[in-house]
């Protein structure tokens, strides 16, 4: 977790300044957020969040505006 968490802050700032549709910038932030505030559950906890978010990208490959909603990770 501690891991991910790093490799999301330092990332987090250069995908908000190099232009990256509002939605898929929503749903990065979406799963930083939810790993800041999940860090002691695991990664299991986060699995339904993290299969969002990437079937939000994949759909955003093919459709640069398509729209992210999460699931409420448990």
């Amino acid at each position: 977790m501690a891991t991910a968490l790093s490799v999301l802050e330092e990332t987090t700032p250069i995908l908000a300044g190099s232009n990256v549709h509002r939605n898929a910038l929503a749903a990065w932030l979406a799963f930083q957020h939810a790993l800041e505030e999940r860090r002691d559950l695991g990664a299991a906890a986060l699995a339904p969040l993290f299969a969002d978010i990437r079937l939000f990208y994949r759909r955003y490959w093919h459709v640069p505006s398509a729209e992210f909603s999460a699931a409420t990770p448990s």
